[in-house]
Parts: structure tokens; sequence; C-alpha cells
């Protein structure tokens, strides 16, 4: 014969309100009232062949259209939920949403954000070549402007050298002309002054050598 909790199990189960429900709670609620595996079992077959008797007895004799009073079994009822059982089922709901979001970030990080950051590298490297096309073609405009004025520079500086050569040169040209013309009129003045002394010394001839000379 089976223990006295496995025949009030069995009749816990029995109960049409209790038999319609998950059977993990049933086994659940059975656990925690002290019952083993096994004892467990037991009272579920035990409680199948009570259930199949009731129906078998109801179909047998149909009961009388009374109201009974189901019998109630004050010791087996359902607890209540505690403050733990919620607070694991918390527990449980959190740990599901953290392994969905790790494993929502690994597939991002293994298939979507390499492809991402290879599209934003290559067009970074594009605006790079761009910008420095830019940079490099700035410069050489400044470059040419700045050859440009120093070439204007340098050929302001020639010609005013050349100017200034003409310049000296006028002078020279000119001190050259005017020692050119005193020398002639010295040379005028020397042969008049000869010429006054032949006639003075009666036109000898020794007088007229030594002036020559």
């Amino acid at each position: 014969m089976p223990p006295r909790r496995i025949n009030k199990a069995a009749d816990f189960l029995r109960n049409p309100k209790v038999y319609k429900s998950a059977r993990d709670r049933q086994e659940e609620f059975l656990k925690s009232k002290g019952l083993t595996d096994d004892e467990v079992q037991i009272a579920f077959q035990r409680a199948n062949v009570l259930i199949q008797e009731d129906q078998r007895i109801k179909m047998t004799h149909p009961p009388p259209h009374t109201t009974l009073a189901v019998q109630s079994h004050p010791n087996y009822m359902f607890p209540q939920p505690t403050r733990w059982s919620k607070f694991r089922e918390m527990g449980n709901t959190a740990a599901l949403l953290a392994g969905l979001a790790y494993g929502l970030y690994m597939f991002y990080k293994k298939y979507i954000q390499p492809y991402l950051f290879v599209r934003k590298k290559r067009k970074t490297a594009e605006e790079l070549v761009l910008e420095l096309k830019n940079i490099v073609t700035s410069s050489l405009i400044t470059l040419r402007e700045e050859l440009r004025s120093v070439h204007n520079d340098l050929n302001g500086v020639q010609e005013q050298i050349t100017h200034e050569s003409e310049a000296v040169r006028e002078i020279q040209e000119g001190e050259e002309k005017e020692d050119g013309e005193e020398g002639e009129g010295a040379d005028s003045g020397s042969g008049s002054s000869g010429t006054e002394v032949v006639a003075k010394n009666g036109g000898s001839d020794s007088s007229l050598e030594m002036i020559r000379e």
C-alpha cells in the first residue's frame, strides 16, 4: 500500500481544478510538500486511475441534477508567489534579455561593423586625396604668382641698371669732350705767342728755331 501522503497527493491531483493545470506546476508543488520524484510519479499514476474510475462511475451512474459542494483540500492549495519567486522570475528575464543583447552585439560586431568601417575608411581616403590635390594646386598657383612677381622685379632692376649705365656713359663722354676742347684751345694760344716773339726779334732764324722747339 502506498504511503498516506501519496494517497493525499493523488486525491489532490484528482480534483478537476487541479488536474487541468500544468503538470510541471503540479510536480513543483508536490515536491515543495516533501514528496520525492518517485512518490510524485506514483501519485500521478494513482490520480490517473482514480480519475478514470470517477469518469467511469459518472458514465454508469449519472449524478442527479443537484449542486454538490466540492470537497476542498486546504492542505494542498497552490501557494501565492513569494517575493523571492518574483525576484527569480525578474532575474531570469534579465538574463534572457542580456543574452539576447549580447547575441545582437556579436552579430553586429562580426557581420555589420566591418562593412561599415571599410566604407567609412574608403570615403575618408578619397577625401584626403581630394584635399591634398587642392592644397598642391593652391601651392602651385601661389608659387607661379611669386615667380612672376620676382621676374617683374628683376626686369625693373635690369632696366634701372641700364639707365644708370647710359647716364654714366653720357657723363664720361661729356667730360672727355670738354677735356678735348680745352686741349685744342691751349694749342692755338701757344702758336700766336710764338709769332709775336719772332716778330719782335727781327725774324732771326735762331730765335725761330728755339720757339718751334
